[in-house]
């Protein structure tokens, strides 16, 4: 099971704490007090504070984790893509990444959760923790935070900083930051539901450049690899009918200043071409019995799901990307990583669904740039 972060890289610094009164510590700008009544380590940054930590916690209902004081808190915010007012105390988010097709105003769980609360008072505290989990933010007991998932990893970290600029530059210190994608990427990308043969694509790149309009990526959706959106994700692969020639169509676009960026995702369905490969090697998340786990609820067709931990299958799944990559695909839209449909109970090689749910398309992102 993965306990390591998959989040943290900053590496640990060994900086002891010198102990400058009864129950009070300090190491450089840091200053932490122990609270007999009611319990709190109450921790400052250069004067100021810095949050309090008032306990752990393990619930009859499985989940656990860390409580904070936030009865001097009025304002804070975060937590991940939320259709919601910026001040989310007095809030339950939930910490489980899931798409929202058609959402509104107070839509609470959009895509990406990020455990990450941002406080008025200038620090923020990161729930280092990939579980199907929640965020309480004083709804349950008005003063009260509450960090918790149903297991896995169980660490947190304080961030500050002088102003949001300074505590998100020392939170991406942290976790790390991305290489600047290439500069076709920060231009003009069209997209539609959906290009669905290479005649219709090819006529409106070349509309587009001959109306002079700037163009820098062409993104092709499902159709690309079927012709129908049921029983086909997992072909991996061009679907010849309407796709005769793609490593002709990409290189014309590329002579053009065009690049192809094209649609995968993590599901192999029962109909598509590689799904008895996948359930016969293996590589495909799998049941308490070691079979495949079968999703039969998948809104695309019954099938099963990459095992994005597994070595093998990040392999064979690379091998298809690669094949691609060498016909002249540019970039890939990663679909569906949430993941969109990811039941309790799929076992994979390192850990089971509920307990690596929210960094699954973490691993995936991974695998590409790895």
């Amino acid at each position: 099971m993965v306990d390591t972060s998959v989040s943290v890289v900053l590496p640990d610094r060994n900086m002891p704490w010198s102990i400058v009164k009864d129950r009070e510590f300090v190491n450089e700008d840091w200053r932490m007090m122990i609270r007999q009544q009611p319990f709190g380590m109450v921790f400052t940054y250069r004067g100021r504070p810095a949050g309090i930590f008032s306990g752990y916690f393990n619930s009859q209902d499985s989940n656990r984790g860390f409580c904070f004081d936030i009865e001097d808190e009025e304002f804070i915010t975060g937590g991940g893509m939320r259709a919601l007012p910026l001040n989310m105390k007095g809030r339950i988010l939930k910490l489980e990444n899931k798409p929202w097709y058609g959402y509104g105003f107070e839509a609470d769980q959009l895509n990406y959760s990020v455990p990450l609360l941002i406080t008025g008072s200038g620090y923020a505290i990161f729930f280092d923790n990939t579980a199907k989990g929640f965020a309480d933010i004083g709804k349950t007991h008005t003063n009260i935070l509450r960090f918790g998932s149903r297991g896995g990893r169980m660490a947190f970290y304080v961030v500050v900083g002088e102003n949001i600029q300074e505590i998100a530059q020392n939170f991406s210190l942290l976790t790390g930051r991305q290489p600047l994608p290439p500069l076709w990427a920060f231009g003009h990308l069209m997209s539609r539901m959906a290009y669905r043969t290479q005649t219709q694509t090819d006529s409106i790149v070349r509309a587009t450049i001959q109306n002079g309009y700037p163009l820098d990526a062409i993104i092709l959706d499902l159709f690309w690899f079927g012709d129908s959106l049921f029983h086909t994700l997992g072909n991996l692969d061009w679907y010849s009918p309407n796709w005769p020639d793609p490593v002709q169509m990409m290189n014309s676009f590329r002579e053009m200043g065009v690049k192809t960026v094209v649609i995968t995702e993590p599901y192999i369905v029962k109909g598509s071409h590689t799904f008895e490969e996948a359930d016969r090697l293996g590589i495909l998340g799998k049941n308490k019995e070691g079979r495949t786990f079968i999703l039969d609820k998948f809104y695309f067709g019954e099938g099963g799901i990459i095992d994005i931990t597994s070595p093998k299958a990040r392999e064979w799944m690379w091998k298809k990307y690669d094949t691609l990559k060498k016909q002249g695909v540019a970039g890939w839209w990663v679909d569906l990583a949430e993941p969109e449909y990811h039941p309790d109970g799929i076992i994979y090689h390192g850990g089971t669904s509920e307990l690596l749910h929210n960094a699954y398309g973490h691993l995936w992102d991974k695998m590409l740039y790895d």
